[in-house]
């Protein structure tokens, strides 16, 4: 069962990076520990939140890099699967997939964009306002 393991790990400078949480009772301990405090808590930042077909990469604007300077992130896959491309602060890209039913958290200030990989469902708590998009990732 999927877990821990698909987190992608912090580096030693305390970057944080996107991850995944398991199935189950262990996505809720995920969610709880280490993102519902972050989601709440920053700044009084007002979320949007919204569920959605996503056919194809044109219902996600997969050719459109974003990064919410607001706060963290909260991606719910309920059906179908994505993938999570990520600009860590070297500037290397890296992908998470996200199979359903799981979640995944993008970190304030991560440049990121979504992709479909099978027709998916999305779920998402995102931050609004201070959102920079691009078409591509920028420092």
């Amino acid at each position: 069962m999927p877990g821990e393991e698909d987190r992608v790990p912090e580096h030693s400078h305390g970057e944080r990076l996107p991850w995944a949480c398991g199935l189950g009772r262990d996505a809720m301990l995920g969610l709880y520990d280490d993102t519902l405090a972050p989601l709440v808590a920053q700044g009084g930042a007002r979320r949007m939140i919204g569920m959605f077909d996503a056919p194809d990469d044109a219902s996600v604007h997969a050719h459109v890099w974003e990064c919410h300077d607001a706060g963290d992130e909260l991606l719910m896959v309920a059906r179908g699967a994505l993938a999570l491309d990520f600009v860590d602060t070297a500037g290397v890209t890296h992908t998470l997939e996200i199979v359903a039913p799981r979640l995944a958290v993008v970190p304030s200030r991560c440049w990121h964009r979504v992709r479909v990989l099978a027709p998916a469902v999305l779920a998402f708590v995102t931050p609004t306002g201070r959102t920079r998009r691009s078409a591509q990732p920028l420092g």
